[in-house]
């Protein structure tokens, strides 16, 4: 009797798993009912430019200096809830508004960073509202930047994402930015 009873119970647990089991998806599908929200029916490829130069060559516009120290003996400056913000033009317009946390070898400009971002931009299909996220960024020897984005919108924009790189020309602390929204 035991026996029969683990065997119905490990074939209902087989059942109730396979019935839950998500179908596999076929092609990618958005719900198409109105929205007062802003939804692209698919993926929306964006360019541009976000100038993060300060007013001293090579560092950006910290707008509280007193984040970042400089280790004179290495050569080696720290940051530490940096806000960095400049203007972003191109498919978006709007301002970045960037918290670091990293380091830079002032010699090399090799870097690594992290941190969060707010973009408050509009688009000319989707309106205007704010993307949030997350960042990472590494610079390699003579400076260029690299940084990646996966950020969520906000307000009118909160059911969409952006997912961006953004490459720095040389050392300037200028960013042409390419990436996707959906």
């Amino acid at each position: 009797m035991r026996y029969r009873l683990v065997v119905a119970a490990l074939v209902g647990v087989a059942f109730v798993v396979s019935a839950c089991d998500d179908p596999a998806p076929t092609e990618l599908s958005q719900d198409t009912s109105p929205s007062l929200y802003a939804t692209p029916k698919k993926a929306i490829s964006i360019t541009g430019v976000n100038d993060l130069s300060g007013p001293v060559p090579g560092l950006p516009n910290i707008i509280n200096p007193e984040c970042m120290t400089v280790d004179a003996g290495t050569g080696m400056a720290h940051f530490k809830k940096c806000t960095v913000v400049g203007p972003i033009t191109g498919d978006l317009v709007g301002d970045a508004d960037v918290t670091l946390t990293g380091w830079m070898n002032l010699a090399t400009g090799v870097s690594r960073s992290h941190g969060h971002g707010v973009l408050t931009v509009c688009h000319a299909d989707l309106g205007c509202g704010s993307f949030a996220g997350p960042f990472k960024a590494e610079g390699a020897p003579g400076g260029q930047t690299i940084s990646t984005a996966n950020a969520h919108g906000t307000g009118d924009f909160h059911t969409l994402q952006l997912r961006a790189i953004f490459v720095e020309r040389g050392n300037t602390n200028v960013y042409d930015i390419e990436g996707v929204i959906f």
